[in-house]
């Protein structure tokens, strides 16, 4: 509904993305190590992990990021105990007296350019304690703004400077809006949509495009590449406390 709303016109130009994914999953220190604490299995913490996800939708609306300004990753919690049994999850388990270091960051932040000229403000932490499991942006453009959190996936609020006095409206599930009608069994206005029906509507999408043959339009492996591309970026310019080009990638140059 948001994609759809952006390429109508509704808030004009795009020039500016706030977007954030905030978890508490790793915030206790009590917590075991993992695999997810280790930079050689994980690749990277709170910004491989969830941060990957608020990349691809940062580019699903404002397409191409072309440089990662200026980053900062961090790691909060420096050594975890190891587990004495095994462990699923992030569950708490009898812990052994031996720590081993925790080298993937637990917050991760930058500022971004896309390629159309919108700026972006990313990060993404698993040490905020209250946020559960929470991705929220303000999209802005030069006739408005959007905004949506993920704790309330059946709303979004629009402002837009020709309606409404340019005032926040709530706009709530509607039988109108993609999948609704079709696809929750009470497909009736403010019916609440939950967190794993996105997973239902996206694979029935899919299964939809395999069964009449035409091509997926929502995603492909060049879209987990250049996700991927900009994670290293974003490490990269941490580490070198430097902007980064996402061309530097495409040039064949390995920063691993």
């Amino acid at each position: 509904m948001i994609k759809q709303l952006v390429e109508n016109g509704e808030i004009g130009t795009l020039n500016h993305l706030l977007i954030q994914y905030q978890c508490g999953y790793a915030a206790d220190p009590l917590l075991p190590h993992s695999w997810r604490y280790t930079e050689s299995k994980a690749g990277g913490g709170a910004l491989h992990d969830i941060g990957a996800h608020a990349i691809d939708i940062a580019r699903f609306f404002c397409g191409d990021i072309s440089e990662i300004v200026g980053a900062a990753t961090d790691t909060l919690i420096t050594h975890r105990y190891l587990p004495l049994a095994a462990n699923a999850g992030h569950n708490h388990v009898a812990l052994s007296d031996r720590s081993e270091k925790v080298d993937t960051d637990d917050i991760s932040s930058c500022v971004m350019r896309f390629r159309n000229g919108c700026q972006g403000m990313f990060s993404a932490s698993r040490v905020t304690v209250g946020m559960g499991n929470t991705l929220s942006f303000t999209l802005t453009g030069s006739r408005g703004t959007i905004l949506f959190n993920s704790e309330r996936p059946g709303e979004l609020h629009i402002a837009r400077a020709e309606r409404e006095g340019g005032a926040f409206i709530t706009l709530a599930n509607q039988p109108s809006f993609p999948f609704l009608s079709d696809l929750i069994p009470v497909p009736h206005d403010g019916v609440a949509v939950g967190y794993a029906e996105g997973f239902g509507f996206m694979m029935a999408e899919f299964m939809q495009a395999v069964a009449e043959g035409k091509p997926w339009q929502k995603g492909a492996f060049s879209d987990g590449l250049a996700v991927a591309q900009v994670l290293e970026a974003i490490q990269l310019s941490s580490r070198e406390r430097r902007p980064v080009a996402i061309a530097e990638f495409n040039q064949g140059e390995n920063h691993v």
